[in-house]
């Protein structure tokens, strides 16, 4: 078992659905801070980082397999844009 499905089996999936709703907001507000005042990188890089665990925790929820083939098109959807 993978950590990602353990927190997702100690906490409870929909507490983890949450905690993951919190960890988005709080880089939100940091990439905002950081548009104005480019010194909070740190703060930055934390937040992206709890996001990425959170993602990894999301992705057990909602089937690795189906997120990753939309990102392989969204991926190809952007190509297509920058290529234009």
């Amino acid at each position: 078992m993978t950590i990602f499905k353990h927190a997702l089996f100690h906490f409870g999936e929909g507490h983890q659905v949450l905690k993951a709703i919190e960890e988005l907001g709080e880089l939100s507000v940091e990439l905002a801070r950081f548009k104005r005042c480019p010194d909070n990188i740190i703060e930055c890089i934390d937040e992206i980082a709890d996001c990425y665990v959170m993602l990894a925790q999301l992705r057990e929820v909602f089937g690795a397999d189906r997120i990753d083939q939309r990102i392989l098109e969204k991926t190809e959807r952007l190509k297509r844009l920058i290529e234009t």
